[in-house]
């Protein structure tokens, strides 16, 4: 890990960064979606919950071993291409989202709930 990297973790908290658990849920007038993560030291074990189309619900979880993902509750077989496009939604989601807190005039008028618990 670059010292800087560690230096910033150790500021923000250290230990309580590397062992954490963490749920958000993030909507807008247009989606919502749930994010959780959990981190024990270098093992980690991240999840994307959302909904694609009107109410089918599309789970992609990322750990250190693996890439899953669930769509109306059954897992679905990722081949690699499948794995690449479950591990480029589980990013999208998020950097989408976040881009909109940065965007004071897109916040404003799209946001309506976000809570971390």
């Amino acid at each position: 890990m670059p010292p800087i990297v560690a230096k910033a973790i150790e500021f923000h908290g250290g230990s309580l960064y590397e062992w954490s658990s963490m749920k958000m849920t993030i909507s807008s007038l247009s989606v919502s979606f749930q994010i959780e993560a959990t981190h024990q030291g270098v093992q980690f074990d991240n999840s994307i919950i959302g909904t694609i189309g009107r109410d089918i619900e599309r789970r992609v979880r990322v750990t250190n071993d693996a890439v899953q993902e669930w769509r109306g509750g059954n897992e679905v077989d990722l081949d690699e291409t499948g794995t690449t496009r479950a591990r480029a939604f589980f990013l999208w989601i998020p950097a989408c989202s976040f881009h909109c807190y940065l965007t004071p005039s897109t916040a404003a008028t799209s946001i309506r709930k976000i809570s971390v618990s």
